[in-house]
């Protein structure tokens, strides 16, 4: 995963192998995305595709789950949703966390590279992981 060309797929690849991420992981990302979206020949390459599976798995969890019991969450919906969903308080003084930008897994790629590990940029930056 991914079969085509597209830079920014190149560059993410780049940066799992960088990282050490194992391959096995992507045959189980794949092989969970097959099972939970019920389709054995998704084209993860198709971003429409991708995105009428997705959106056709939250409408059979709607219809499936009481709504009190479902929080469809997306990572721009910060705490207040989410907490009040797990009657919780919102974390004082923790940002929300932010999605992953291209930008900052370049630098993470940069990081590693002249680092030469995860673990090492991890010991480095603390903060960064």
């Amino acid at each position: 995963m991914p079969k085509s060309d597209d830079p920014s797929k190149k560059q993410f690849e780049e940066a799992k192998r960088l990282a050490g991420v194992p391959i096995e992981w992507d045959k189980l990302l794949t092989d969970s995305l097959k099972l939970a979206f019920q389709k054995e020949d998704i084209d993860f390459d198709d971003d429409a595709m991708l995105l009428e599976c997705y959106e056709k798995h939250i409408e059979t969890l709607q219809e499936n789950i009481p709504p009190t019991r479902l929080l469809i969450h997306r990572l721009g919906d910060g705490w207040e949703p989410l907490c009040r969903f797990l009657n919780v308080d919102i974390p004082a003084n923790i940002p929300y966390p932010k999605m992953n930008q291209l930008s900052d897994l370049m630098k993470l790629r940069d990081l590693i590279k002249k680092f030469g590990s995860i673990e090492e940029v991890a010991r480095m930056h603390p903060g960064i992981m």
